[in-house]
């Protein structure tokens, strides 16, 4: 019952299919209720759009989870087809040493987390990793959440970032500030996590997509001092 699945469930239900969506969460939504704040998308404007969904037949199930609950095997001999729209909720890691340490946090988790009601406890010095739209959300919860100086580090520029200016400007207008052209090593700490170094970057020309490409430049680390780190670099699918 995220995007995908509501959208889906929508347009079949539209031309007179039946139509029944399976939602592994205890409520609808998917990443527009658990992956994104409230701050940026209003949960009125979300239960809007599931109601009149709803309102066209379409049959939903909370807290089914597909392999657990009931088997894909089951589904199909129950129905026509399936569709699954399962979502992006494996978040991506750094692969960098010290990334266990306590005082790691995953990016994704961290907003679902809060957007579940819960208050994960974040140090006064953040420093997040990534350069999305969750990296952005991370760093702007933190500081609800009670956190005095948050960083968000870039390999990049700010030049090169994907998210809406916007949104680059509510978060530094509420005291986010913005490092490019860095690139993480190690997490460093002892016992928990102390710090992150880095190494500066520089662009290196132009990737196939026509994103900028960096490297690092050699003997140039520096450390930012941090109690907390996440790591938001992405999310992939859960097969």
């Amino acid at each position: 019952a995220g995007p995908a699945g509501l959208a889906a469930a929508h347009d079949l239900a539209a031309v007179g299919f039946e139509v029944e969506i399976l939602e592994a969460f205890d409520e609808p939504g998917g990443m527009l209720l658990y992956g994104i704040p409230e701050f940026r998308l209003p949960r009125d404007v979300v239960q809007k759009e599931i109601d009149g969904i709803l309102r066209l037949g379409v049959i939903l199930k909370t807290g089914v989870k597909v392999g657990r609950d009931v088997s894909l095997e089951e589904l199909l001999e129950r129905h026509d087809a399936v569709m699954i729209a399962a979502g992006c909720y494996t978040a991506l890691e750094a692969g960098v040493e010290g990334e266990d340490l306590p005082g790691v946090l995953s990016g994704l988790d961290f907003v679902i987390e809060v957007n579940s009601g819960g208050r994960p406890k974040v140090g006064k010095k953040t420093v997040v990793l990534g350069a999305g739209f969750t990296a952005f959300d991370c760093a702007r919860l933190a500081l609800r959440l009670g956190a005095e100086d948050v960083q968000i580090c870039l390999r990049r520029t700010e030049a090169d970032l994907q998210v809406t200016a916007d949104e680059v400007e509510e978060a530094k207008n509420e005291g986010v500030k913005i490092r490019g052209l860095t690139i993480s090593n190690r997490i460093i700490g002892s016992g928990r996590v102390e710090g992150v170094e880095f190494s500066r970057t520089r662009p290196a020309g132009l990737r196939p997509d026509g994103r900028r490409r960096v490297e690092a430049i050699p003997d140039s680390e520096f450390v930012l001092a941090a109690d907390t780190v996440i790591v938001a670099i992405g999310h992939g699918t859960e097969p």
